[in-house]
Parts: structure tokens; sequence; C-alpha cells
């Protein structure tokens, strides 16, 4: 939720971040978009073929295998029909052995016939139920099973058929244990239970056993591999891996759901590693299985897919890069028009646009020049009609006072308090005089500190006097400080309010403290009082009052409320702005205004 946030901040700030986004979602989301859908829709169509072409190739398999297989299905059958060899073997007397002698010549006769030279055969047999085994195969290595010391009923594939009320079998890979040391250890056995036409009953079991090469060849090439051919017991009746043959397929693969290709539930399935298309015979009931590994069908569709993908991407940064390009054109007039507009913001009423486009920036930059042009000339106008405002009042006050009588009169007023001995008078007297030649002097507001110090001063004269010792004052002023430039009479007025609200009236002796230092390169003079702190409402009526604009304040000051504070408030902004003016807080016990000005020292020696 934060990164939201800043990225909607972020996108807020600028508009060429905003013109930059718009192109994004209007031009670059659809063409991403576009680009997606088709590569999904072009990843499935490649996985679609693919899944087809592997299920042809495993449906030619099961064709090409049951043919294979119901040619061998039928001569067994062949041999049910066969009454001059394999009936009459069946109806013989076995246990004699001349019968026995004859019988297998006979049978390797009829075996001969049956299968000629085929090299897929490994051999061809007929077991009696009164438990002869008569073989003809090319391979020598036979058990001997005439003095019946091997069972061939033990075999488990034989218990199956012999149990079975099936009449024909296909029996998937497995090892025969009458055969020693065999070339192809693995065979598939067809077989068919033999009726005797004399009894009307099971008299044998004729069957033959191939090789797995037709199988193979079958599956030889790319193609075959990760086919594996299942029975219907799931036991693998060939694959290419090596010694897997006659395995239990959920040994090699537990978690390939081999039941749902039995039940037909699916053709297409998967497991963690693998895609698995299978095939179902019924007749057989085997199971074509093959196994595509996921990163070889990924890599495949990758082969087909990266070019779009590339070409998706190109597009979408060349896009991006023009987006960026019209955007920064579109923006950067705008941005011109707003940096010149802070400067004039700061005051500074010389900057003008300089943009010559024929649009709606054009425009709009050709009348904001107007109107800085208008500005300049209406404070041109402004300045004037002050100064000459400033000036008759100047010359209205002069005409009203006369300052040399003023001051021979003071001075009168004092030579007789000597010759009285009023010594006390005296030293009054001199300091209102000081304060009146202070006030009344014809220079700039701006005086030193030192000035608005011993005005203080030559005030505090006078009111110690009146208050015969009520409070002391304390100056804590660095010597460097003396010399900085203030309005003038900032000072008195604050000190005569700590007077006559906080000391007056107080009970205790009272203290005002005075203090001038540097914070951040402005300067901070405070103005403390330990008499009667400012109640809460008091304290945020003030407050708010000092907070408001300049325009407030003016009425405020007329009111004649808080004597001299808004009225300093007002001058400090209107000659340094409204970073500055007057702040009033309780302190711990202390009554606290703080002035705050910026820090102008005197460039020559003077203190």
């Amino acid at each position: 939720m934060n990164f939201i946030k800043k990225l909607i901040h972020i996108i807020n700030r600028s508009i060429l971040n905003k013109l930059i986004i718009s192109f994004i979602f209007i031009i670059l989301l659809p063409i991403a978009i576009i680009s997606i859908l088709s590569y999904s829709k072009l990843v499935d169509n490649i996985k679609e073929n693919y899944y087809k072409d592997q299920n042809q190739i495993l449906s030619t398999i099961d064709t090409s295998l049951q043919m294979y297989l119901d040619d061998f299905n039928r001569l067994t059958y062949n041999a049910y029909l066969a009454k001059d060899s394999i009936q009459l073997i069946l109806n013989s007397d076995n246990d004699n052995i001349t019968t026995r002698v004859s019988n297998i010549n006979l049978f390797n006769a009829f075996a001969s016939n049956l299968v000629g030279l085929r090299d897929d055969v490994e051999g061809v047999y007929l077991y009696t139920m009164d438990g002869y085994l008569f073989d003809h195969s090319r391979y020598d290595g036979m058990k001997q099973v005439f003095d019946k010391a091997y069972d061939i009923t033990a075999e488990s594939w034989m218990k199956y058929m012999i149990d079975s009320k099936e009449e024909s079998f296909i029996i998937g890979s497995h090892q025969q244990g009458y055969k020693l040391e065999p070339q192809f250890p693995f065979v598939i056995t067809i077989a068919r239970k033999i009726t005797s036409y004399e009894t009307g009953e099971i008299a044998g079991i004729f069957f033959i056993d191939i090789n797995l090469k037709m199988i193979e060849n079958l599956l030889a090439g790319e193609e075959g591999n990760d086919i594996f051919i299942l029975d219907e017991f799931n036991h693998i009746v060939f694959t290419h891996k090596d010694g897997n043959i006659g395995k239990r397929f959920s040994q090699l693969y537990p978690n390939v759901p081999i039941d749902s290709i039995e039940e037909k539930k699916a053709d297409i399935i998967e497991d963690n590693n693998n895609f698995v298309i299978s095939k179902y015979n019924d007749y057989l009931k085997w199971k074509y299985v093959k196994l595509i590994p996921k990163d070889e069908l990924i890599q495949k569709t990758n082969q087909v897919a990266l070019p779009l993908i590339w070409t998706s991407i190109i597009c979408f940064i060349a896009f991006l890069v023009v987006s960026i390009f019209v955007s920064g054109n579109i923006t950067k007039p705008i941005k011109l028009l707003k940096d010149t507009m802070l400067k004039v913001q700061e005051l500074d009423f010389n900057q003008k646009v300089d943009i010559n486009n024929e649009d709606e920036i054009g425009s709009l930059a050709k009348n904001f020049n107007i109107m800085i042009e208008k500005i300049q000339e209406l404070i041109s106008k402004v300045y004037e009609t002050q100064l000459k405002k400033k000036d008759s009042e100047f010359k209205a006050l002069q005409a009203q006072i006369n300052p040399h009588f003023l001051y021979n009169t003071l001075e009168s007023i004092n030579c007789l308090a000597l010759i009285s001995g009023a010594e006390d008078v005296s030293e009054m007297i001199q300091g209102l005089g000081r304060m009146f030649r202070y006030s009344i002097k014809q220079e700039k507001d701006l005086v030193t500190l030192e000035d608005e110090i011993n005005h203080v001063k030559d005030y505090i004269l006078l009111q110690a006097i009146r208050y015969e010792d009520k409070f002391d004052i304390e100056y804590i002023i660095g010597e460097n400080l003396f010399r900085a430039k203030v309005i003038k009479f900032i000072l008195q007025p604050i000190v005569e309010n700590a007077i006559y609200h906080g000391i007056e009236g107080f009970e205790d002796k009272g203290l005002i403290i005075i203090e001038a230092k540097v914070v951040d390169k402005d300067l901070l003079i405070r103005v403390l009082n330990n008499g009667h702190k400012l109640s809460c409402d008091k304290l945020q009526d003030l407050q708010y009052q000092l907070n408001s604009n300049i325009q407030d304040l003016s009425r405020y000051d007329r009111k004649g409320k808080s004597i001299g504070i808004h009225n300093i408030h007002l001058r400090l902004q209107l000659q340094y702005g409204e970073k500055y003016g007057l702040s009033i807080n309780n302190h711990k016990e202390m009554t606290e205004v703080n002035i705050l000005l910026p820090l102008n020292l005197e460039e020559d020696n003077h203190v």
C-alpha cells in the first residue's frame, strides 16, 4: 500500500511523469497485453500440436503392434485346428517314451512349418496337462522337463493362464524360467488353451515366445525415446531405458497417476517433472505412455515464442523512447515557465520567459511576461507613492514640533532640579531627554541593537524610580551582537508590556531578562519576565492574532490591543517577510516574547 502511495506521489509531482504514464497505458500497455495473449495462444497451439503429434505416434505404434501380435494369435488358433499334429499329441500317452519321442518329432515338424525361420520367434511350445512340455526353439539351452524335475506351472505367467477362464493370452515381457542363459532374457508370450476333440476338455496350452526386436524397431529413433509400453498389470513391456523392462511402472514414476490412464480419465496428465501422453488399448489392455520432460517442451515453445517476445520488447522500448521524447518536448516550456514563476515568487520581478511557441503554452508565456511588466509598473508607482507619503508625514511632524524648543525646556527643568538638589528628578529628566532625542532622530528605521538596548535602559531608569526597585533586569548579549542592525522601537514596547501586565501587581520581586543570540543565521531576541503569566485563553488569542495575515494584523493594531505587540510584529513582517516577527509563549515560570529577524551586522567597528 505504501508503494502505491509513493508511486502516485511520484506521478503527481510533474506533468512529464503523467504524460509518460499516459503513453504507457494508452499505447504500450495494449502492446504488452496483445503480446502476452499472443504468446500464450502460441504456446498453447505449440503444445496442442505437439500433443497431437505424439498421440499420433502412439496410435501408429499401437496399430502396428496389435497387427503384429494378431498374426501370432492367428498362428495359435491354427494350432488349435491341427488335428493331425497337436490334437494327436495331446490325446497320446506321453508317459510312453516311444510315443513321446514320436510326438516330439511330430511337434517339431508342425512348429517348423508354422513359424518358419523368423528371427523374432524365440520358440514354439506345447504344454500338456499331464505335465510334459514340447518345444521347438532355435535356442539350445532348455531345462529338462521330461523327467518333471522342472515344474513350469510354478511360473507366475503359466499359473495365470491355467487358472484363467480365458482361452487366448498375450503375456507381456517376462523371463522364461526354463531357458538357460538366453540371448534375449525378456520375451512376450502369445498363448492359447487347446481343447481336446475327443474329451472336450482343456488338454494343453500352445504358446509362442517372441523377442522384443520388432518393438525395438518400432520405437527406434528419437520419437521412441521416453515411450513406455505397459501390460494390463502395469509392468513395463518395453522401453529404451536399460534395466527397466519387466518392472512395475510405479516403481520408476510413483507420481504419475497411472490409474487415470487405465480408467480413461485423461489422455494428457502430468507430474512434477513431465507431461504424460497416453493411449489405452481395450483389446490388449495395454497402455502406451509417452513422458515429455517439461524442460524439453518449454525449450521447444521458447524456440518459436522467443522471436515474438523480442519483437514485443523492441517495440515496447521504441515506443517508450518516443513517448519520453514527445513528453519532454511538451513539458520543457512548462518547466521553464514554472521555474520563472518560482523566481518571481521570490520577488525577482526582472524575469521573463523566453518561449516562442505558437501553441497555448506560448500564449501563456506571453501573457505572463505582460503581467510581470504590469507588476513592475505597479510596484514602482506604489513605492513612489509611499515615499511621498512618508516625506509628507515627516514634514508634517516637523511642522508640529520644534525639537529645539523641547530640548531647551527639558534642559531648563534639569538645571532647576539640580539647583534645588533634586538629583533623582534631574536623572529622570536626562533619561527622558535621551529617549525623546532617540525617538525623533531623522534617520532610517534601522538602528543598532546597542541603540535599542540604551533606549530600554533609559526607559528602565524612569520606571525603576517609579516602582522603587520592584524588579531587576538582566542583559545576556554577546559583544559582537551589539552592532547588529534592528528596526527602531522593537524592545521598549515589549519591556513596557512586561512591566504593566506582568510585574505590576506581582507580590514577589520581578525579573526581566533580555537575551540576544544567533539561531540558524538569524537574530533571536528573547524578553522574559517572571510576573503574572498569561492565561491559556489570552495566550491562545495572542498567538492566533500573531499568526494572522498582514491585513488582519493591521486591524488588530488599530484596535489598540496589547500595546505595541501587533505594531512590532506587523513592522517586522513588512520589513523582512512572513518568516519573521514575534511569538509569545509561557516558558516554565516565565512569560517569553521572542523577536526573530535576519542577522545583519554593521560593516564598520561602531559599537
